[in-house]
């Protein structure tokens, strides 16, 4: 089975950098893969390649349905993000507020204030992950 090193970091809840060295596998559901090619002509490999390796993290997800229903529209939004000519620096989401006061922080440090107002009213409101 052919492995793609992955190098994906993320920022937890207490602010800590996590960078996982893991392996991601080739995906397990390539019996998905004539289906999807019959009815989207011309896919091309990287983009088949691509939409494989979403269906693999979304059915191995330890989430389950009605926390995926609540993020589901935030998932799509951000494939779409990564998916742009340019693509943001970062994604973030108002699960918790760590991002908001982060920014604050960054933009009081630059003088920013209102700024550091904005990002803390952005964050004010947080959305339940599940």
């Amino acid at each position: 089975m052919a492995r793609v090193h992955v190098d994906v970091c993320v920022v937890n809840e207490q602010g800590e950098l996590i960078c996982p060295d893991r392996e991601a596998t080739t995906p397990k559901f390539s019996a998905l893969k004539p289906v999807i090619k019959a009815n989207v002509p011309g896919i091309s490999p990287q983009r088949l390649a691509l939409i494989m390796g979403l269906i693999e993290e979304v059915m191995q997800s330890p989430l389950d349905d009605a926390c995926i229903k609540t993020r589901s529209s935030d998932t799509v939004e951000s494939v779409h993000e990564i998916l742009k000519k340019k693509p943001p620096v970062m994604l973030l989401f108002r699960y918790v507020a760590l991002p908001g006061n982060i920014l604050a922080a960054y933009y009081v440090l630059q003088n920013k204030f209102a700024a550091a107002r904005a990002a803390l009213d952005d964050w004010s409101k947080l959305k339940p992950a599940c």
